[in-house]
């Protein structure tokens, strides 16, 4: 097993609405070999491809919409939902991207 696992943000999980921590998802997916690391070291590791049958298990009320058609805002979301995180990495925090999705966000949601 593991400790941990990536996931891109695909339409099957964009299309649950706004995740909240302490969610549980349900999916099924393939699992898939790669190779990591450094080239003259590198291991063997998986992950798992395409998922489908994407569930949440604890949604209990309508959630918020996502961008799931429009990558320049979904990249604004990602951004502004984890702007502590890039800041302290060093990331930069694109104001057109928020703006994007802030435009998204009045046109699809009345917001």
């Amino acid at each position: 097993m593991t400790d941990h696992l990536w996931l891109n943000y695909g339409k099957n999980f964009l299309s649950l609405g706004e995740l909240q921590p302490g969610d549980q998802v349900t999916f099924k997916a393939r699992v898939a070999r790669y190779e990591k690391g450094h080239f003259e070291h590198r291991q063997r590791d998986y992950h798992l491809t395409r998922p489908t049958q994407v569930r949440c298990l604890t949604i209990k009320q309508p959630r918020a919409q996502l961008p799931i058609n429009d990558k320049n805002a979904l990249i604004g979301y990602i951004m502004l939902q984890n702007r502590d995180f890039y800041l302290a990495n060093h990331r930069p925090v694109d104001d057109w991207y928020l703006s994007q999705y802030r435009n998204w966000q009045k046109h699809v949601c009345g917001n």
